[in-house]
């Protein structure tokens, strides 16, 4: 019965991305999330006790540590963002390019690479789409290349650090890595998946790379105001550093991404007092934060729950473990997310990995979670907002068309890292 209930779950979820994602003000998928976990609790598939243990007691995994690391790391890079800093990067690259399009192509997706490793994909895709959109209109360039790289490039760099995707959180923490072991085992694979996509998108774009850019020397630069802008980058880039060390300091990662979230917050609402500038920047980043992200991911931890207690899990993890960890988990994890959405198939996947899996195994995983975001729009929630991005700005990109650039770039991309995983 649980299983059956987990499967109607994610059909609905899959049918309501693409047919319904918004019922007036409010996103569906975690609607139907909800609607899942009550149905698995009024069936009697998980007991109140068994819920309580999974979000609270679990020695595996805390879903509200998760979200706390999450939503604060999201904080610190969506302040950067509305204070205008990369926003003001992309202009620059633009400048730097002169009318060449294979210059402002390299230099962009260096740029979105470098950042969402820093950041996250999500915050590049809100972030670099809109940039992307204007600048080709005004530019008369097909934006296509460069939508399509932005999201296959943030995807895909989003593997190198544990703050890079939700994803990664989920599965590092479930599995006690941390934060340099995780880099010390992702950044070669990360690097050489980087080199790899660039050189295949190129190879996929060449033609419409060829024609002229039309600039406007005259357009100004974005003003920033130096002072909040460079406190916020001090208190991301402090982040990633303490996370960087926060094993050997023996200090839980949340912990440091909530520290420096609160400091941030309190410096930020002294300085509108006093100065009476930036006053919209705490309404506007607080309004972009991804609510919607904390009832779905508990209601997925549920369901799954429900599956593990009655021993679905297991029995996946013993299918899997019969081939190649590398090959069989990263190439499951990767079609699992387009059947049900690469954060469910995380919460799914940390039950599973809980069998004695091994390492490669465990990153494999990962990266299935990183590159089937861009096999299709059902892959991450990123897909179907990066969608609705396009649409609200009248540009013409259907979802069978999201299919096709996303085999032609995700599945060699998902085999090249998957092989250099299992040969190191």
């Amino acid at each position: 019965m649980s299983l059956i209930i987990f499967i109607i779950t994610a059909l609905l979820l899959i049918l309501s991305i693409i047919f319904k994602p918004r019922i007036y003000r409010f996103q569906t998928y975690y609607i139907i999330a909800m609607l899942g976990a009550i149905l698995m609790i009024a069936s009697r598939q998980i007991s109140f006790s068994e819920i309580y243990d999974s979000l609270f007691n679990n020695p595996l995994i805390s879903p509200i540590k998760i979200l706390i690391l999450f939503f604060t790391m999201t904080f610190l890079s969506i302040v950067c963002d509305t204070l205008g800093f990369f926003n003001y990067l992309a202009y620059k690259a633009v400048r730097i390019a002169g009318n060449n399009q294979y210059i402002l192509f390299t230099i962009l997706y260096a740029l979105i690479c470098l950042v969402t490793i820093f950041t996250s994909n999500d915050i590049i895709i809100l972030t670099f789409t809109p940039f992307i959109i204007y600048f080709s209109k005004r530019s008369g360039i097909n934006p296509i290349p460069y939508l399509i790289m932005e999201f296959s490039a943030a995807n895909t760099a989003s593997m190198m650090l544990v703050v890079g995707n939700p994803t990664n959180i989920l599965l590092s923490l479930s599995n006690n890595i941390s934060f340099m072991e995780y880099l010390k085992n992702m950044w070669l694979v990360t690097t050489i998946a980087i080199i790899c996509l660039y050189l295949l998108l190129i190879l996929i774009f060449h033609k419409a790379l060829n024609k002229g850019i039309e600039i406007n020397i005259n357009e100004e630069a974005p003003r920033l105001n130096k002072i909040p802008v460079a406190i916020s980058l001090i208190h991301l880039i402090l982040s990633t550093i303490l996370l960087a060390i926060s094993n050997y300091i023996d200090l839980e990662m949340y912990l440091i991404t909530l520290t420096l979230s609160i400091s941030l917050l309190l410096f930020l609402i002294i300085y509108i007092l006093i100065t009476k500038k930036e006053r919209n920047v705490l309404h506007s980043s607080f309004k972009r934060l991804p609510y919607a992200l904390i009832p779905f991911l508990i209601s997925m931890f549920i369901l799954v729950e429900a599956l593990n207690v009655n021993g679905y899990t297991e029995k996946l993890s013993e299918h899997l473990s019969k081939g190649c960890d590398a090959y069989s988990y990263g190439i499951t994890s990767y079609l699992f997310c387009n059947g049900m959405n690469n954060i469910p198939m995380s919460v799914l996947f940390s039950n599973v990995l809980s069998y004695n899996a091994s390492a490669d195994a465990i990153y494999a995983t990962i990266i299935g979670s990183n590159l089937g975001a861009y096999l299709t729009p059902l892959g991450a929630l990123a897909g179907i907002m990066w969608l609705n991005i396009l649409k609200a700005y009248d540009v013409r990109f259907r979802f069978k068309d999201f299919i096709k650039y996303g085999i032609i770039t995700s599945l060699p991309i998902l085999l090249i890292s998957i092989s250099i995983l299992f040969i190191l």
